[in-house]
């Protein structure tokens, strides 16, 4: 018989820092777009460097402690993000 050991939760305070900079994040979307469309011509575009950016940003954003920057930072991630598609680079994330 196999020993079933119960799935361990993820604990609290990773939980309410993802929240947290959901909140952040989505408080910046309309900015983010925006800027994201400036730079990128097709609306698929636009949102494939929104999400690309909310991956590299959430995997970030424990070792990012300076809350005055976080807009400045974001927007830099971001149009990292859009040029890497504007000029056919496949982003990294999506790279197998």
């Amino acid at each position: 018989m196999t020993d079933i050991r119960p799935l361990t939760s993820i604990p609290d305070k990773i939980v309410e820092d993802l929240e947290v900079f959901n909140a952040r994040f989505y408080s910046c979307q309309k900015l983010l777009v925006f800027i994201a469309g400036r730079v990128l011509d097709r609306s698929e575009d636009i949102n494939e460097a929104v999400h690309s950016c909310w991956i590299t940003a959430s995997r970030s954003a424990p070792r990012f402690e300076d809350e005055g920057a976080f807009r400045s930072w974001l927007l830099r991630v971001l149009i990292d993000e859009a040029l890497l598609i504007r000029f056919g680079v496949t982003p990294r994330l999506l790279k197998p």
